[in-house]
């Protein structure tokens, strides 16, 4: 211990030494070498001037001092490298006055910082501000959004931040309408003896106006109230819009007092603190000026629902006023005291006789209005209350009994099965709960609208899930829901075959100065999970934004202009270009290289077609393969050397790459468990050099038995060659192409080898023989586009004379233009895309077709495209 304590002795006051002092006028930048900043007085930012402070800076503030902006402030961090704002005092309790923001027209960034022990972290008066992903730990205040005095206050975005552990308010809004809070984990505040809400609203003024936006956030554990909304003045000042937020475990969850607004569509649950009998409100509504409406709010677990008191209106639902929010909705069951005394609506001090607290329309955990009326304390109970008028109630819906089981052929073992309900017009998951394998299942719940049913296991020792679903993977079948009869799902098969994906394009959006179409990913049955925003442009498409799902609201990803997405017309061999990508909600990117690749199967270098190689700028591990073949186009998922998926692409393009209504569909095949698709480079080997050659193979799945290392090649049953697993080609300089080679792959793990791939053969060849290599015709690039030069070039690789005529034709068979042969050895020809009556040819596929004398027929296929 007494080490310890030495350590620290020598090391903070040397930090504290090697410290940049600032007092006082301050611009320009706190540099990352200058850290950490020791704040020995007040610090401002004059009018005009800005102050930015770099990532991984630590700012120590030596006594009660402030930061205040009077012009703009940036402190920006990064995930890795946040900006910490923390007392140096000696006192540990002791609190610096902390960041205080004036400019009225400069909006100010505090984002990815960690702000400790001030009294208001973040006080921005009337100043706008975008604070996000922070954390404010043990201040008084996390922060004030205040507006008083201003007729528009400026906007304040508070998003993607943890506030917790505060004194009082967590988050204070004071008078500021155009205030948004969202994205926010709010926790663990109200440490102190007062009663400060977590996110705390004010009125002092009569004319004032408070009506901020809180959405999406996590307000939990705190010790007083979640939001708490007080008009000071009584003028219904006070009107939030309180959304979509999940509210729990607080002294209270909502407290309004002169206060109303809209609040809908949040979970309020388990609001009461253990033993106190004061606590335990989901909302509370007090004052006569409190008219807040409430619509499909989950209220349960409290140890009341509603308290409502001092002659508070609040419209829990109210069928004949026709009120855009006074539908109702809400479900309001299991509000149970300490006592066991159920509670849904409480009522208390009212005296202004006959009113009518309307809450129609909602679900109360039961459909009994005898049962209802024991949880209500109103008129009925004591006459100088109001009447709760619950009726009509809300049916509480059915649950839907579906029942089968799961069942699997296959010789991998299987372990976690379980089943999910997804909605077949949602696509989102509404229940899943775990299964035994090959015993019946049997599940309740209430389901809303129709779905699918889906059963899943986990393939153990290897990262795959395999997938089933009544009527096939390919077509699942749609069940309705039935409170009457049970759904039979029956026996569902696993399948070892992976569910199909889907790509759709949607309507296009500006952004910037491009027109964008976003393309979703969709998964089966399942809900989009991302976006890609895309341009095209000459012969790429161009990714300008990358949208992902996201429950408490989608995550966005912007891109700077000419970021490559792929290459989409004019590929010839030897191509390359790279994408960018992001994979994952956290923003993580991935640079990956294409290059493709002219390949033939054919002993004689013709009957090509092309390979389209995806792989790791870092690591240079093959990511895809993308098999192009006169009109099949398959691709090839890989991951760590193992085949993960081979899909056949179908899509509709017909016109442009890009336009709203495309699609495409990727068709899963049955999983191969030995490397296959075995071919040459064939423009290296049959036009370039006979002396080099290039094998390209795809990998083989892994079956969780062997542990591939290697590959090796083989010529016949003569061992050629061995390549480490993880790559999937094989290149010679001194290929003896003058002797006929049968070539085949398979893939060995020191012991065992695979069954191996197709043979390719590749014959002999004799330099003094020129007719032995038959002609090849060449057409490209292909796809071609109307828009991308105009024109198609056309060739044949010969030795020998060559005599005949070409000729292009449409898919009707219609001679669209027809051109000569005659040379001495190679021909080439560039064909504008025009008919023979000089009109340009509309998209769609053609023909050409080579009749040479003493040769065979040669012909290709080509998609033109808008």
């Amino acid at each position: 211990m007494r080490r310890a304590i030495a350590i620290l002795f020598i090391v903070l006051p040397f930090c504290w030494l090697a410290a940049t002092d600032v007092s006082g006028n301050q611009s320009g930048t706190w540099t990352l070498a200058n850290s950490p900043y020791n704040i020995i007085g007040d610090v401002t930012v004059p009018a005009g001037d800005s102050l930015s402070i770099e990532p991984g800076v630590e700012v120590f503030v030596m006594g009660n001092y402030r930061l205040k902006a009077e012009g703009k402030l940036t402190a920006v961090g990064t995930e890795a490298d946040t900006i910490r704002f923390r007392s140096g005092q000696a006192d540990p309790g002791a609190l610096w006055k902390g960041i205080r923001l004036e400019n009225e027209s400069l909006q100010s960034q505090i984002r990815r910082c960690y702000i400790e022990k001030a009294e208001y972290g973040v006080n921005a008066i009337d100043s706008p501000v975008l604070i996000s992903h922070c954390r404010f730990n043990l201040n008084d205040k996390g922060m004030q959004l205040y507006g008083i005095g201003s007729a528009d206050p400026a906007t304040m975005l508070v998003q993607y931040n943890i506030v917790e552990n505060s004194i009082g308010n967590g988050i204070l809004i004071s008078q500021n309408s155009n205030a948004l809070i969202e994205y926010n984990e709010v926790r663990f505040n109200g440490t102190g003896s007062q009663y400060r809400g977590a996110i705390q609203l004010s009125n002092q003024s009569a004319g004032g106006s408070n009506s901020p936006m809180i959405r999406y956030n996590h307000i939990h554990h705190n010790h007083k109230q979640g939001i708490t909304a007080w008009d000071i003045q009584a003028v219904n000042a006070i009107q939030p819009h309180i959304l979509e937020n999940v509210i729990e475990y607080n002294l209270t969850g909502i407290y309004l007092l002169n206060a109303s607004g809209y609040v809908a569509d949040n979970i309020i649950r388990h609001n009461f603190i253990p033993g106190d009998a004061n606590s335990g409100a989901g909302v509370m509504v007090a004052g006569a000026t409190s008219e807040p409406y409430f619509e499909r709010n989950i209220i349960h677990g409290n140890f009341t629902g509603f308290y409502l008191g001092n002659n508070a209106k609040p419209c829990l639902g109210n069928l004949d006023i026709y009120h855009a929010w006074a539908q109702g909705e809400n479900q309001i069951y299991d509000n149970i005291d300490g006592s066991n005394i159920p509670h849904s609506v409480y009522t208390y001090s009212y005296t202004t006789p006959g009113l009518t607290i309307w809450a129609e329309n909602n679900s109360w955990g039961t459909n009994d209005p005898a049962e209802i009326a024991i949880g209500i304390n109103d008129q009925n109970d004591d006459p100088s209350l109001p009447l709760v008028d619950f009726e009509p109630i809300l049916p509480i819906p059915v649950p839907t009994t579906v029942t089968g089981s799961v069942s699997y052929a296959g010789a991998f073992s299987l372990t976690n099965h379980r089943v999910q309900i997804v909605g077949a017009d949602s696509g989102e998951i509404y229940y899943e709960e775990p299964v035994s394998p090959d015993q019946p299942f049997t599940l309740s719940q209430i389901f809303d609208g129709q779905f699918h049913v889906v059963v899943m296991a986990d393939v153990e020792g290897v990262e795959r899930v395999f997938y089933g679903t009544p009527g096939g993977l390919l077509t699942p079948e749609t069940f309705s829901p039935d409170g009457l009869e049970p759904v039979e799902a029956g026996v569902i098969q696993i399948q070892e075959t992976q569910p199909p994906r889907f790509q759709d394009v949607g309507s296009p959006e500006q952004i910037g100065a491009h027109l964008c179409y976003p393309v979703y990913h969709r998964f089966f049955v399942y809900r989009w999970d991302h976006i890609n925003w895309l341009y095209e442009s000459g012969d790429y498409v161009f990714l300008k934004r990358h949208e992902r799902f996201n429950e408490a609201g989608n995550i966005i990803f912007n891109f700077a202009d000419e970021v490559v997405w792929d290459k989409i017309s004019g590929i010839e061999h030897n191509n390359t270009w790279l994408r960018t990508e992001i994979l994952n909600d956290s923003g993580a990117q991935r640079v990956s290289m294409f290059r493709a690749k002219i390949v033939t199967t054919a002993s004689d270098g013709s009957n090509t077609h092309m390979l389209i190689l995806q792989s790791d700028t870092v690591n240079q591990q093959l990511i895809s393969v993308r098999v192009l073949d006169e009109g099949l186009s398959r691709v090839y998922h890989y991951n760590a050397g193992y085949l993960a998926n081979c899909e056949t692409v179908v899509g509709n393009i017909v016109f442009q790459y890009l336009h709203e209504g495309n699609w495409w569909f990727y068709q899963p095949l049955l999983p191969v468990y030995q490397p296959t698709g075995l071919c040459v480079d064939q423009v290296e080997h049959f036009v370039e050099s006979p002396w080099a050659l290039t094998l390209y193979w795809q990998a083989p799945a892994d079956d969780g038995i062997y542990n591939w290392t290697h590959y090796r090649v083989y010529n016949y049953d003569t061992l050629l060659a061995e390549v480490p697993f993880l790559l999937n080609s094989w290149h010679s300089n001194n290929f003896n192409y003058q002797v006929e080679h049968c070539l085949t792959v398979c893939a060995f793990d020191g012991v065992n080898e695979s069954p191996r791939t197709n043979e390719v053969l590749v014959s002999h060849v004799s330099a003094s023989d020129p007719g032995a290599v038959p002609p090849t015709l060449v057409v490209g690039p292909n796809p071609a586009s109307i828009g991308a030069g105009g024109r198609v070039e056309v060739s044949i690789k010969s030795s020998a004379p060559l005599n005949g005529r070409l000729g292009v034709y449409n898919l009707r068979g219609q001679l669209v233009e027809t051109v000569p042969v005659a040379s001495e050895g190679d021909f080439a020809w560039h064909w504008g895309l025009l008919d023979a009556a000089g009109e340009r040819c509309a998209s769609g596929i053609y023909l050409f077709r080579a009749e040479l004398e003493g040769q065979p027929t040669l012909q290709k296929r080509l998609v033109l495209i808008r």
